[in-house]
């Protein structure tokens, strides 16, 4: 204790100690940040996946875009890479989350085309690998240039467009399927058509590391969720639905009253479950069997797994028509 008072025994050895303590904690501070920032790096996405991420949102191929500059930073309480480049006379700027491809901010600005473009010609890149190449977006293709806002800087998720962007990495340079086919996957599993549906989302995301392709669409009677694997083209999500505002031409009952009562068993409603899925009742174990009550019908809620799939439905107790079922991937 007396040694630490004679540090401030004198204003002079006061103002030094002060000194000393001041820089030590910032020593100490800049050692954790860039520990803190090692960790960070190591199990981020990486430079390329950041890249295809803003081209992909972007809606341009690679092979048109000009001086890639890619930095690792922190900005906002994130690790990002911070993408900029040059593609079709528009200058893009890009702040992709480093742990999981979000995009957290992004900046347009078209360019004059007569100007001159210093960024292009100083800003090498600071990753010169090649970036996988991006599916053109039909947004993009039906918009001129000029209608892309001047030095526009907002929040991605306020961006409707860039929610249902159809920009992907190119298959070939980056050895992931297209879009179209990740469409082709999903409509063939739902045993539909093109002409039988409505988009109401597709895009490229990231999933736990690994990217999917997000497809959601409805019909008149359905509504279709579906993630398909970028690369194998597996299906690793799928969930179908009854519109609510198809159910009031079905059963339903008041609560209480005993036309409540049943008309298919459990182990009935089990068994559909498992045709449906392809599975046979004897081959699994339902951890979830709950018979409840949803918007005045009597319904079968159930959950089962089986070879690293998750299965979930829920059946009309009445009709055992399926009402819902959604299947996850749990490698």
């Amino acid at each position: 204790m007396k040694k630490i008072t004679s540090l401030f025994a004198t204003p002079a050895r006061a103002v030094l100690s002060s000194l000393c303590l001041i820089l030590l904690l910032i020593l100490l501070g800049a050692g954790i940040f860039l520990t803190a920032g090692f960790f960070a790096k190591r199990s981020a996405i990486g430079t390329e996946q950041a890249k295809a991420f803003a081209f992909a949102d972007a809606g341009v191929e690679p092979s048109s875009v000009r001086a890639v500059h890619t930095e690792f930073e922190f900005e906002d309480g994130h690790f990002v890479y911070k993408v900029e480049f040059l593609a079709e006379n528009i200058e893009y700027e890009y702040l992709v989350k480093a742990s999981n491809g979000k995009i957290l901010e992004r900046e347009i600005d078209a360019l004059d085309q007569t100007a001159s473009r210093p960024f292009a010609e100083s800003a090498p890149a600071k990753d010169p690998v090649s970036a996988p190449s991006a599916a053109s977006d039909p947004a993009a293709q039906t918009e001129p240039a000029a209608s892309v806002p001047t030095a526009q800087t907002e929040p991605a998720a306020s961006d409707p467009v860039a929610q249902t962007r159809q920009g992907t990495p190119d298959a070939e340079a980056s050895g992931q399927i297209d879009l179209e086919n990740a469409k082709k996957t999903a409509l063939t599993d739902a045993g539909l058509m093109d002409s039988d549906i409505t988009y109401e989302k597709t895009g490229l995301d990231n999933d736990d590391h690994i990217q999917v392709y997000k497809i959601e669409f409805y019909t008149a009677a359905h509504e279709y969720e579906y993630e398909i694997d970028a690369v194998s083209g597996e299906i690793r999500h799928k969930k179908q639905e009854v519109r609510q505002d198809t159910l009031n031409g079905h059963y339903t009952s008041p609560k209480g009253s005993s036309a409540e009562s049943s008309d298919i068993s459990l182990e009935a409603a089990q068994s559909i479950a498992a045709d449906h899925a392809g599975l046979s009742s004897s081959d699994i174990v339902f951890t979830k069997t709950k018979q409840d009550h949803e918007k005045g019908r009597t319904v079968y809620e159930l959950e089962f797994f089986k070879d690293r799939m998750e299965y979930e439905y829920e059946i009309d107790a009445v009709s055992g028509e399926i009402l819902k079922f959604e299947y996850d991937y749990n490698g």
